[in-house]
């Protein structure tokens, strides 16, 4: 019952952050772009990132995804970019030419260090899943806000780069190394160079925070190997269990939203409301669902013996 609380807490906050995220949305100002033609590479951060040293090669009934009505269906594909918030605009995202990929791409450099601009430009990115939209994201993640200091929409918003991440990762290894790199928290203490503002009273809060969400990204991902990797993940060191459990337990029922809906969909709903509790009712009943749940109160009660022992 602890861990069905937990996880209520994780998809409420969830809400709260859907609401942030739309405000987020709402104060970003409209760009026109013009086809430049601008082929110049994003500053990449591949020279820094560790190489992963380890690949692990490597589970029902969830209600269908939400479709939108058909005039916003065809109100989605209009303007440029398409608007991936309708079924239509996450499909023409995916039909873009070389040009109009370049165009999206400058958009989110025309909007760097300025993440009230970044959000929508952040969505267009995770449907373009090449290495230009990979080092955007990263640098994003990890230098392009070096000694800023973040309130909660703000991290929120790193959050839903680590998901566009994800979905990128579905057809990229290279973002996919980049989120198993991730989900060591050693990653994010030598990368990330920014931090929340509730690190004071909390130290370690940031590196936590994005460790949970690159592993979440990777379930959110939907690849083959992720249900493995996130099994090897279990056989790390107790307090990384017991530190991540939720987080696992999240991206074992993201894989299966993506894995078993319309993975554009499912993505969406995802980024945007951290997906809903009634299908996550509905999956912890799975047998899947079900042990996954139990682990993670078996992870749940060491962690409260363990604290209790250092008292």
């Amino acid at each position: 019952m602890r861990n069905l609380n937990k996880n209520q807490s994780i998809l409420i906050g969830a809400g709260v952050a859907t609401i942030i995220l739309v405000f987020i949305w709402l104060r970003s100002e409209p760009r026109i772009d013009s086809d430049s033609g601008n082929d110049d590479p994003p500053v990449s951060v591949k020279a820094e990132l560790p190489a992963v040293s380890e690949q692990h090669v490597p589970e029902s009934g969830l209600p269908g995804p939400v479709t939108a009505p058909a005039a916003a269906n065809q109100s989605a594909t209009t303007n440029f970019p398409p608007n991936v918030s309708f079924p239509a605009g996450r499909a023409a995202m995916k039909n873009l030419t070389p040009s109009e990929r370049r165009r999206v791409q400058q958009r989110y450099r025309d909007a760097a260090g300025n993440i009230a601009a970044l959000s929508k430009p952040t969505w267009e990115l995770s449907f373009i899943p090449d290495q230009t939209s990979i080092d955007l994201l990263a640098n994003t993640l990890t230098n392009d806000f070096a000694n800023q200091v973040f309130d909660e929409p703000d991290t929120m918003f790193m959050d839903m780069t680590l998901l566009a991440m994800g979905s990128i990762a579905q057809e990229n290894d290279s973002a996919w190394n980049f989120l198993v790199s991730g989900a060591n928290p050693d990653f994010w203490r030598k990368h990330a160079k920014w931090k929340s503002d509730l690190e004071l009273a909390a130290p370690g809060y940031t590196v936590k925070r994005l460790t949970e969400s690159g592993i979440k990204a990777l379930g959110v991902s939907g690849r083959s190997e992720a249900p493995n990797l996130l099994r090897e993940l279990r056989k790390r060191p107790p307090e990384y269990g017991e530190e991540y459990s939720s987080a696992m337990v999240s991206a074992a029922f993201f894989h299966q939203l993506v894995v078993q809906g319309d993975p554009d969909t499912m993505r969406f709903e995802i980024m945007v409301s951290g997906g809903d509790y009634g299908r996550y009712l509905i999956w912890k009943e799975t047998e899947s669902g079900q042990e996954w749940s139990k682990w993670a109160d078996e992870m749940e009660s060491n962690a409260a013996i363990r604290a209790m022992e250092n008292r």
